[in-house]
């Protein structure tokens, strides 16, 4: 009779791990990723108990782009950039640098600069690597209010790649709000620098003009 419930003490806490790590299996694939959303997506696991929040966080941990959980389940199709709740949760991980904060940064131009950054639509970051490889990319910024742009060298995780060993795998990410275009760091290991003053994960507005400095890749970006 002792061996037997040994054995059904052993089975049931063995089942009970193993239901343990599948539930929180998203949560763990979201911090290996250093996902934005990894608290949320915890949140989503703890209440989902492998119902249809925990496929909804399942599905957020491994989506490429890590945007808000509307662009993963809906796949965006209003195409309309507007800011959902799943941006507004995101805050949760990156505390105040993240939401409608980015509206009170402090301009150090005139009211006139600060309309120029608004109204600026498309943007173009160019140059060359340390290989003297040409690098360029360009989004349309009223077409992707809303949006954020990752920068870095994973070829999974960031829409704007840099194959070179002194960037980050995320090294940064582009904030495009209606207020304007905003850039900050992603804790990455050699910075980020805007016109070669560093950056911190707090967003920093783009002027229209100047140099980005991505680990030892310097590129220059306009906004017109």
């Amino acid at each position: 009779m002792e061996d037997y419930l040994g054995s059904l003490i052993a089975w049931l806490g063995g089942f009970l791990l193993l239901a343990l790590i599948i539930l929180l299996l998203p949560f763990v694939i979201s911090v290996i990723r250093g996902h934005r959303y990894k608290w949320v997506i915890l949140v989503l696991c703890v209440f989902g108990v492998f119902g249809l929040p925990w496929i909804a966080a399942f599905i957020w941990s491994v989506w490429p782009s890590q945007s808000s959980l509307a662009e993963p389940i809906l796949g965006n199709p209003t195409g309309t950039g507007i800011r959902n709740i799943g941006d507004t949760l995101g805050a949760v991980d990156v505390g105040k640098s993240r939401g409608r904060v980015t509206e009170q940064l402090t301009w150090k131009g005139g009211e006139s600069d600060r309309n120029s950054v608004s109204i600026s639509r498309n943007w173009v970051i160019y140059g060359l690597n340390p290989l003297g490889q040409p690098i360029r990319f360009i989004f349309d910024s009223t077409k992707r209010q809303g949006e954020t742009i990752v920068i870095g060298r994973s070829s999974i995780d960031c829409e704007f790649l840099i194959d070179d060993p002194s960037v980050s795998r995320r090294h940064a990410e582009i904030l495009i709000e209606q207020e304007g275009v905003f850039i900050r760091d992603l804790n990455s290991s050699n910075g980020t620098r805007i016109n070669g003053q560093r950056i911190l994960a707090v967003p920093t507005a783009m002027p229209l003009s100047g140099t980005v400095s991505v680990g030892a890749v310097v590129l220059e970006f306009s906004g017109s």
